[in-house]
């Protein structure tokens, strides 16, 4: 997760080219391109990154350190959904800008 926003985060400074707030925002609104399997949303009142959670389970026979779990589920199953998942901002309370 860490390494998707720190991703994200530098590929919209760059378009902004710009370390300012409301310029990152923009830049990640119109071009931060997180691997394709994990589709991203932009919370419209925090601008926080939502990404669908994964439901995992570890699998019985671990062949070797990179693959020990199984995906069973990406939620919520649709794209959409991510921001009702989070709550509104009033909701949350959040004002980050």
């Amino acid at each position: 997760m860490g390494w998707i926003t720190a991703k994200s985060l530098f590929e919209s400074i760059e378009l902004a080219k710009s370390t300012e707030t409301m310029p990152i925002i923009e830049g990640w609104k119109r071009g931060s391109s997180p691997p394709a399997r994990r589709p991203t949303a932009i919370a419209s009142g925090d601008h926080q990154m939502l990404l669908k959670n994964l439901v995992v389970k570890v699998k019985d026979h671990i062949p070797d350190q990179w693959n020990y779990f199984d995906v069973k589920a990406s939620l919520p199953e649709n794209s959409a959904d991510l921001e009702k998942v989070f709550g509104t901002q009033e909701e949350i309370g959040c004002k980050m800008m």
